[in-house]
Order: C-alpha cells, then sequence, then structure tokens
C-alpha cells in the first residue's frame, strides 16, 4: 500500500516536471526535452533550491558521458 502511494506521487512529481519542460519545448518549436529544460522547470516550479546541486549533476554526467565516448574514436 505505501509503496504503491510513494510510486503514484513520485510519478505525479516527474509528470509535473516534464509537463512544464515540454511547454517549453513548445514554445521554441522543439520537439526534445533536454537536461536544461528540465532544470528551467524545476527552477519555474518552486523547486530552485535544487537547481545548483543538479547542474553540477548534469555537468558531471556530460563529461564522463563524453569521455567514456570519445575513448575508441
Amino acid at each position: 500500500m505505501c509503496f504503491r502511494v510513494i510510486n503514484k506521487i513520485i510519478d505525479r512529481f516527474i509528470s509535473f516536471i516534464t509537463s512544464e519542460a515540454c511547454e517549453k519545448c513548445k514554445n521554441e518549436k522543439r520537439k526534445t526535452i533536454n537536461g536544461e529544460d528540465l532544470l528551467y522547470a524545476i527552477n519555474t516550479l518552486g523547486f530552485e533550491s535544487y537547481v545548483d546541486i543538479l547542474k553540477l549533476y548534469l555537468n558531471k554526467y556530460r563529461e564522463v558521458w563524453y569521455a567514456a565516448n570519445w575513448i575508441g574514436c
């Protein structure tokens, strides 16, 4: 029971953030949501205290991803 409630809350939170990011993309006539769109949505929806740490995480993730994908070139 508790697991289902938590799952439903998480699902709605993700939908809430994604919906805002999607709206931004539509306004800019784009079809793909990226990390910056999600950060914009998080900030716009009042979760600005999380944006700085999420930006750091996104940048670190990209560094690792690019390093892993450029090794074989």
